[in-house]
């Protein structure tokens, strides 16, 4: 017999056994009474016995969340990231010690949209002004532009005589480089502010040279942003508006 018709069983005996101790007792028959009281209690312990063990059920693992596929703007982020390195990359192997800004205003959406984009140059063999080659996505050379006739082409540049590193305007580089990522970092502001963020990081390998960082946190500042902050990964931007909410 199985245990559940055992405890069954058991308890229709416990009350049986009640009923004739409540007869016995009425009746006044001590020694049945008393045999009967015996029976009761050996019955409940059996009864325990009989109680069935709890089933501990154990939580199921949770289910690894499913990665969220990539829009269009994260492909379009990495992509531009990529595409400065290889720029830098570039530059630095014909001149290492060129400096570069984006000369393009908005430079992410006019490479999306397929648009020419331009870079200007610091420390480049002579030359200030350089063309984006760029297809599906993907960067494939720069075309060096000369600023006069006069000027060698991009075939055979020459070394630069009268530019010397010391005497190089970081704060023309900062005013360019806010200038031309003004509409971007408005974009990145809106985001911060709309994920409840107080803060976003400009981080190192979108930023020209590090010579530059505290000259763009002075344009940044100009440019209507509270603060700008130089850290080791970048430049920390906080906007306005959040801190304004604090107060």
């Amino acid at each position: 017999m199985n245990k559940d018709f055992k405890r069954r069983i058991t308890h229709e005996v416990i009350i049986f056994l009640g009923l004739m101790i409540l007869l016995f007792f009425i009746t006044r028959l001590w020694p049945l009474v008393f045999l009967a009281v015996i029976l009761l209690f050996i019955c409940v312990i059996r009864l325990l016995f009989l109680k069935p063990k709890p089933v501990i059920v154990e939580p199921a693992a949770p289910q690894p969340q499913p990665e969220k596929p990539d829009t269009e703007q994260d492909i379009l982020r990495r992509a531009f990231g990529l595409i400065q390195r290889r720029i830098t990359e570039y530059l630095t192997a014909l001149y290492p010690d060129a400096r570069w800004v984006w000369h393009t205003p908005n430079p992410m959406t006019a490479i999306a949209e397929g648009n020419t984009v331009c870079i200007l140059l610091n420390r480049a063999g002579g030359y200030r002004k350089a063309e984006v080659l760029i297809s599906n996505l993907q960067f494939k050379a720069l075309r060096f532009e000369t600023a006069s006739a006069g000027q060698p082409d991009a075939e055979e540049p020459v070394t630069e005589t009268d530019e010397d590193p010391s005497h190089v305007n970081y704060g023309l580089m900062a005013f360019e480089w806010v200038e031309s990522n003004t509409l971007k970092l408005n974009q990145q502001c809106n985001d911060a502010i709309a994920g409840g963020e107080s803060t976003f990081l400009i981080p190192s390998d979108e930023l020209p040279a590090r010579e530059s960082w505290s000259d763009i946190c002075d344009e940044l500042v100009h440019s209507g942003f509270y603060s700008a902050e130089i850290t080791e990964d970048g430049i920390q931007i906080i906007h306005r508006s959040q801190t304004a909410e604090r107060k």
